[in-house]
């Protein structure tokens, strides 16, 4: 855990997860190379509340994406031909670049819907933000 865990006693804390709520645990390395290992259409970002417990929170948000369409078909079928290390190659690195910009954007609007009070962090209630989240991500490319 890189916070205290007495923090978490004392005030709510948002963490993300490079996942979605039932996807791989661990570190963002270890994500992605499940992901591709086991060659996953869809992938996600959570968000939940920290608790003691590393990455055990109650989630509040996630929304998912995928990585399996044209934009990363060539890098999977790069991948197939190539005799490299799963962590080396372009397909780990585009599913990484994608799961940083998505992380900003779920924390973005996560903490907005709680800010106008259609999350709320004390209740055990899981939001799919996938609409919003890639809604604002289109505009981002589009300007």
């Amino acid at each position: 855990m890189l916070i205290s865990p007495i923090i978490c006693d004392h005030y709510k804390i948002i963490n993300l997860h490079p996942a979605l709520p039932d996807g791989p645990n661990g570190t963002w390395k270890n994500v992605i190379k499940e992901l591709i290992l086991k060659k996953n259409y869809i992938s996600g970002i959570s968000a939940h509340i920290m608790t003691k417990d590393l990455d055990e929170g109650p989630n509040i948000s996630y929304c998912k994406f995928n990585i399996h369409d044209t934009e990363f078909k060539k890098y999977w079928n790069e991948l197939n031909k190539s005799n490299e290390p799963i962590e080396k190659s372009i397909l780990f690195n585009a599913i990484r670049e994608k799961i940083l910009i998505y992380e900003r954007e779920l924390l973005s609007v996560t903490l907005l819907k709680i800010s106008q009070g259609s999350i709320d962090i004390n209740k055990d209630k899981l939001v799919d933000l996938s609409k919003e989240v890639n809604e604002k991500i289109k505009q981002l490319f589009l300007s």
